[in-house]
């Protein structure tokens, strides 16, 4: 009976085991879909704990945490992308009523917080942005026409 009673418990303990390697690559798994080079310190804590069978719980609520800190950091993007965008918009709306220095020092600003932003929200960004860098540029020409214009 001893020898049943202890494969029985080895059996479990290994089953166990099992399940902890399996549930130890599912969460390594998740992690390798996260940006690693932006959450490196983070993913790095979470894989020494993967490495250790009794710290998987652990690190399955730290990838939990981090996932949270992501949607977290991406919601602060659209909003950051959407603010200057709009403040993009806005200043091309009144691109005919601002003068040329006005235009050149509201660009400025602009490009102030678009060099703060990350390189998937400058995508988003450059194009906008460049657009509206032609259409001061164009506004500058049109003053330069105007002028000599007016002096013939």
């Amino acid at each position: 009976m001893d020898n049943k009673t202890s494969y029985s418990e080895i059996e479990k303990e290994f089953t166990a085991f099992e399940s902890k390697i399996i549930q130890s690559k599912e969460l390594e798994n998740s992690l390798n879909l996260i940006d690693i080079e932006r959450y490196k310190d983070e993913i790095r804590t979470i894989v020494r704990k993967l490495l250790d069978i009794n710290r998987i719980d652990e690190a399955e609520k730290m990838i939990e945490r981090l996932k949270q800190k992501i949607k977290k950091d991406e919601a602060i993007s659209r909003l950051r992308v959407s603010l200057l965008t709009d403040k993009i918009f806005d200043c091309s709306c009144n691109l005919y009523r601002l003068n040329y220095s006005q235009l050149i020092d509201e660009y400025t600003l602009f490009y102030k917080e678009y060099s703060k932003l990350s390189d998937e929200e400058k995508i988003i960004v450059r194009d906008i942005i460049l657009k509206l860098y032609k259409n001061i540029e164009s506004k500058k020409n049109e003053m330069k026409m105007q002028k000599g214009s007016q002096s013939s």
